[in-house]
């Protein structure tokens, strides 16, 4: 990707971090509906999962240079590990309506590995 088309990817890119900083943050004390379940999933989890998945392709598109793919997806990756590991701590320590879960940080994690998962196939689909 050029220039141009990377530096779109890193706006999005923070708005993606800012969005998710507030959603994390944030107090939602008043929505009820978080601690239900989904097929004996807690909602709550769902959404870490689901708030992860966009993560590596928003990376990828904002700092891919078109060489070499697996270790940027790798450090991609690692990078939204540790700022969702961050989250946590961040929830732990500077607020007093959420509260640090290992479950958050699992279901964040999983939501990476997916969307690495599918964008590695997609990648591979294309170089062939």
């Amino acid at each position: 990707m050029d220039g141009r088309s990377r530096t779109i990817g890193k706006v999005f890119l923070g708005i993606y971090f800012a969005v998710i900083l507030y959603l994390c943050l944030g107090s939602f004390q008043g929505v009820s509906g978080l601690w239900k379940t989904l097929w004996g999933i807690q909602l709550d989890k769902v959404v870490h999962f689901l708030m992860y998945l966009p993560f590596p392709a928003l990376a990828l598109w904002a700092f891919y240079d078109g060489k070499h793919f697996g270790r940027t997806l790798l450090l991609i990756l690692l990078a939204g590990f540790l700022f969702g590991a961050g989250i946590e701590v961040m929830q732990a320590l500077l607020t007093d309506a959420r509260s640090a879960e290992w479950g958050d940080l699992g279901a964040n994690t999983l939501g990476l590995l997916l969307s690495g998962a599918v964008i590695s196939v997609i990648h591979k689909c294309i170089q062939r």
